[in-house]
């Protein structure tokens, strides 16, 4: 009997040893699940993605619109996790920070025109350089023929579309008041390199009242302290 007893002890022991074992090296982690946004109807708005993980040094927090378009929802679905798979696996690679944590940050603006939506997203990513990232992604959506709208959709409606865009967006940039003190002839490079009738050039874009809307990421067409650019090019001026 007092052997059994000692037999069923020693088994006890062992499971507490075990289980304090797995509590005490589970990972630090936190993920919560995708919050959705309501309105005061109960019709989902937006969606909100928040992860922390302390072993692995690295916060997320990522909103995304949630729309009545299952195609525009699928596209935008999976390119905020594309990105944020990036991110993570870019982060296992680097490595936990002592005294800081890697951050990534997505967030959206909402602009409309006609039969047209586009999201532009925001990511802001800060992984210890010299000084954070931010990069912009634009989706179109066109609701009238659910169907995404890119440049390379545009630029078969309209070859000439590029060569538009690359004249008149660079005379556009001149003029930025970001160039009234020191004027833009030092980067003039940057600014016709990043203006060239190419599709990446003009990847990120808007349809809104006013015209089409340009993005220009950061060192697109300037130097890091510049900042990212925009400009309007009137409809009038395109698609002839």
């Amino acid at each position: 009997m007092k052997k059994l007893i000692f037999i069923g002890c020693f088994f006890f022991l062992q499971l507490l040893i075990l289980g304090g074992f797995l509590c005490f090296h589970r990972p630090k982690q936190n993920i919560y699940p995708v919050v959705s946004v309501l309105d005061n109807k109960g019709t989902k708005l937006e969606q909100k993605h928040v992860e922390f993980n302390e072993e692995k040094g690295y916060k997320i927090q990522a909103y995304l619109p949630y729309t009545s378009y299952p195609i525009l929802n699928r596209e935008i679905v999976t390119f905020i996790e594309s990105r944020i798979d990036e991110f993570k696996k870019e982060m296992d690679d680097f490595g936990p920070l002592t005294n800081q944590v890697y951050t990534m940050l997505i967030h959206y603006d909402t602009y409309s025109y006609k039969n047209y939506v586009t999201y532009v997203f925001t990511i802001f990513l800060d992984t210890a350089g010299a000084h954070p990232n931010t990069y912009i992604k634009s989706i179109t959506f066109d609701k009238e023929n659910q169907q995404i709208v890119s440049i390379d959709s545009l630029v078969r409606q309209y070859p000439n579309l590029l060569k538009q865009l690359s004249t008149l967006s660079l005379e556009e940039l001149k003029h930025s008041e970001k160039f009234k003190e020191q004027g833009y002839q030092d980067i003039i490079g940057m600014l016709e390199d990043g203006t060239k009738p190419i599709a990446k050039n003009f990847r990120n874009f808007a349809f809104t009242e006013k015209g089409l809307l340009l993005f220009f990421e950061n060192y697109q067409v300037a130097p890091y302290f510049y900042g990212s650019f925009q400009v309007t090019i009137p409809y009038s001026s395109l698609f002839s």
